[in-house]
């Protein structure tokens, strides 16, 4: 071959046609069914933070449609604040004094004096109120009765999605959500109310010890209450989480929750931290741009908290309760076909077995710590 003859790759690399980017689709960006990225050794599966990150990102479209998701199921949002929006309310002027009213009352009874005429400039001033009406009232309280029913649903199939992209698991967002729903439907509810009705209680104290600081006391019932707060919003973590997961009783997954809220605390403590975070960066965007601050918590911001919580708590859930239960199963598994088979080599009949798949395992499982 001559010199001039030889092929030039660089030639034959320039010729090839420039590959086309590929342009935005909404519908697979909505309904895109991604389960995972590459795998690197078995190490993208440990689910730590050094790989949130990409996961995070590579699973964006389905955190943005599962935000959706819980703002729609829990419209009745909308209507609460709607009814504290003071647009039904009365709008009326008062005496911003209480010292007026037996001020105006002396000076009907008795005669105009240059006092009672300076006391009636200084306490006489009035300010704006807006009175409860029957509609405003009513609507504040069909709002909340809505809310307590569709909080914990909503939950729970929000949940259950978080829970199988931190999985890995092929995701059909929409059947997902509700089968999720169907399933649960009792304790679910139960679940709800007592949830809201907790975080409001505890909330419900903390204002109030603050807004009677004067009292010597009121600094310890604060702390206690924010303690309280913070233990229960890490057990949240694990709630919900062992409510699809597990057939459990609502007080054994409270007790496994707050015994999780302790050995977890490790990636608690970071999911915490991030999630005080993503609040504070939508406030910082509140302040600098209001529009885009009010509209990131119905886009995005709830369910990338959640998505924090689950990608946190998760691993924890399968080392403790799942692992060890699929050991016993297998070693049951084990046993029974080492029985069979020596049954079968005394020549007795193989007797008959059944399987039944279910995604609950059905015996009580009891949270203990993994020896070393």
């Amino acid at each position: 071959m001559a010199k001039n003859d030889r092929i030039r790759f660089d030639d034959l690399e320039d010729d090839q046609p420039e590959k086309k980017k590929k342009k935005f689709n909404l519908f697979d960006f909505i309904y895109s069914r991604r389960n995972d990225l590459p795998d690197n050794d078995g190490e993208w599966h440990e689910r730590t933070l050094k790989y949130f990150f990409p996961f995070c990102w590579h699973n964006f479209n389905r955190i943005f449609i599962v935000n959706l998701l819980f703002v729609f199921g829990n419209f009745s949002i909308f209507i609460i604040m709607l009814a504290l929006s003071q647009n039904l309310h009365v709008h009326a002027t008062a005496p911003a004094s209480p010292e007026f009213a037996p001020i105006y009352g002396a000076m009907q009874l008795g005669a105009l004096t240059p006092a009672s005429a300076a006391l009636y400039g200084v306490y006489g001033v009035t300010v704006n109120v807006n009175l409860w009406t029957p509609l405003a009232a009513g609507v504040l309280i069909a709002g909340i009765v809505i809310l307590l029913i569709t909080f914990g649903p909503v939950m729970v199939g929000t949940t259950y999605i978080h829970r199988n992209i931190v999985k890995g698991e092929p995701v059909f967002i929409w059947q997902d959500f509700w089968y999720a729903i169907r399933r649960n439907l009792r304790q679910e509810f139960i679940m709800g109310v007592l949830d809201l009705a907790f975080v409001v209680l505890v909330l419900y104290n903390i204002f109030f010890y603050y807004l009677n600081a004067s009292l010597s006391v009121s600094g310890v019932f604060i702390v206690i209450s924010v303690s309280l707060l913070v233990i229960y919003f890490i057990m949240r973590f694990y709630i919900y989480l062992m409510l699809i997961t597990f057939k459990l009783s609502i007080p054994k997954i409270l007790k496994n929750a707050f015994i999780f809220a302790i050995l977890g605390i490790k990636r608690n403590l970071l999911a915490l931290l991030g999630i005080i975070l993503v609040v504070f960066l939508n406030l910082v965007i509140a302040i600098l741009y209001i529009p885009l601050g009010v509209i990131l918590p119905f886009m995005i911001t709830v369910s990338l908290c959640s998505f924090i919580a689950t990608y946190a708590a998760w691993p924890k859930i399968k080392q403790i309760m799942i692992d060890p239960y699929v050991q016993d199963q297998s070693q049951n598994d084990e046993n029974e076909s080492s029985k069979s088979d020596s049954d079968i080599a005394k020549g007795e009949e193989e007797p008959d077995t059944q399987t039944k798949s279910d995604t609950k395992p059905k015996a009580k499982i009891k949270v203990k710590k993994n020896r070393k």
